[in-house]
C-alpha cells in the first residue's frame, strides 16, 4: 500500500505542477495582449493628431521675401490646411481632456 500512496502522491503533485506552469503561461500571454492592447490603443488615439500634422506639412504657407505678394491659395489648399488644424488641436485637446480625466479620478484634482 505505501508504494501506491506515494506513486498517487507524486502523480498529483506532478499534475499540479503541470496546473501551474499552464496557468503561469496563460496569465503571461493575457499580460502580453494586455501591453499590446494598451500600446494599440495609444497609437490609435495619436492618429488624428498625427495625420493633422501631416496635413498642416503639406498646405502650409509658405514665406515669401518682403513687399512680394503670396501666392493665392486654393480651395483644395484652404481645405486641407482647415482639416490639418482640426484634426491636430482637437487629437491635442482630446489627448488633454484624458489627463484631465484620469488625474479627476485618482483625485488630484
Amino acid at each position: 500500500m505505501p508504494a501506491s500512496f506515494a506513486a498517487a502522491f507524486r502523480q498529483r503533485v506532478v499534475d499540479a505542477e503541470a496546473r501551474a506552469v499552464d496557468a503561469a503561461r496563460t496569465q503571461a500571454e493575457l499580460a502580453a495582449v494586455r501591453q499590446y492592447e494598451e500600446r494599440l490603443r495609444t497609437i490609435t488615439d495619436n492618429v488624428p493628431v498625427l495625420i493633422g500634422y501631416m496635413l498642416r506639412k503639406k498646405f502650409r504657407v509658405e514665406a515669401v521675401p518682403e513687399g512680394a505678394a503670396p501666392a493665392p491659395r486654393t480651395g483644395a489648399q484652404k481645405l486641407g490646411r482647415l482639416a490639418g488644424n482640426l484634426l491636430f488641436w482637437g487629437g491635442i485637446l482630446g489627448i488633454l481632456f484624458m489627463v484631465v480625466v484620469v488625474l479627476n479620478f485618482k483625485g488630484k484634482i
